[in-house]
């Protein structure tokens, strides 16, 4: 309920920023990303674009902070602002505001679990 409020209030924030990004990058303005929430369930994480399409594969998953990838705009929106759209997935249920930062897809075969 209180992430659905925020989308309303957030709404022309969001217009506002997704302009920008557009006269930025003409990518589009969501970055989507499966992530793994709780119980293994996958789902599509939403976050403002801040970077280069195909940014991991030009220069792997390292940020710096002078990073050539990220976007004009982008270099703003990663105080933080770029999360905001995760807000829809608080809404939907996907994910919680607290918890631990969520796994990409990709890294769950990875994971080794250990058990005494």
């Amino acid at each position: 309920m209180a992430s659905g409020i925020a989308l309303i209030v957030l709404l022309p924030i969001f217009a506002i920023i997704g302009i920008f990004i557009k006269l930025d990058s003409k990518r589009p303005v969501f970055f989507v990303q499966e992530r793994v929430g709780k119980d293994g369930k996958v789902f599509r994480a939403y976050k403002l674009r801040t970077m280069v399409d195909n940014a991991v594969a030009i220069g792997g998953k390292r940020i710096s902070q002078d990073d050539l990838r990220i976007t004009r705009v982008g270099k703003y929106l990663r105080w933080g602002l770029d999360e905001l759209p995760q807000l829809i997935n608080v809404f939907k249920g996907d994910m919680s505001l607290i918890g631990f930062n969520l796994l990409y897809h990709s890294e769950l075969k990875n994971i080794v679990f250990l058990i005494d």
